[in-house]
């Protein structure tokens, strides 16, 4: 039983040391990321600073320049500014990461796509006129114009069209949209005579 307790022990000492270091890795890494945010921080004050003193040493020749130069910045002003600007870029920073994790996810969603479509095609081998494989298409079609990828949608919204058309009965609304679908993606590639 004493052997039991020690174990626990010994086995809850390791864990909270592993959450320890990790957490004193993640510590450093947000003192880093603090420390490189006042630097900009600092830059971005003094760069501010500056240009409003190379403002203020220039004589005024127009009436707009009397008013800029005449009127103080405070040293709240000032840190509101450098703010915005860093908040600004912070944002840039945060939508350029946004935008390549949403690259990579329409990638994978357009890998199961195509899967799902090899799978569906030879389930449906005897039919391939069946409305599935042609929603199959559509959603494929529709990644790749979310990635602008127009000349790869544009295919696969033709081969939807072909396949929904022999549906039998045949839907009228699906292809009217695929229609639309395609005169949008090839808008988009400049065929406006083929699009009308």
């Amino acid at each position: 039983d004493y052997i039991d307790k020690y174990i626990l022990n010994d086995d809850n000492n390791k864990i909270d040391g592993k959450i320890d270091n990790e957490m004193n890795k993640s510590n450093d890494t947000n003192n880093n990321e603090i420390e490189v945010m006042k630097e900009k921080y600092n830059n971005i004050i003094n760069s501010i600073r500056k240009k409003y003193n190379t403002m203020i040493g220039r004589k005024a020749t127009t009436a707009q320049n009397v008013s800029s130069q005449t009127i103080a910045l405070t040293n709240i002003e000032t840190h509101t500014k450098a703010k915005n600007i860093l908040i600004k870029e912070k944002y840039k920073e945060l939508l350029t990461n946004e935008e390549i994790n949403i690259i990579k996810l329409l990638d994978v969603g357009y890998k199961y796509l195509i899967r799902s479509y090899d799978i569906i095609e030879t389930v449906y081998n005897n039919n391939i006129y069946h409305p599935i494989i042609a929603t199959t298409c559509l959603a494929i079609a529709s990644i790749k114009n979310i990635s602008k990828e127009y000349n790869i949608s544009r295919e696969w919204l033709i081969k939807s069209l072909r396949i929904m058309e022999k549906v039998n009965p045949m839907s009228y609304r699906a292809i009217s949209f695929i229609q639309i679908q395609l005169g949008y993606v090839m808008l988009k590639q400049n065929y406006i005579d083929e699009t009308i």
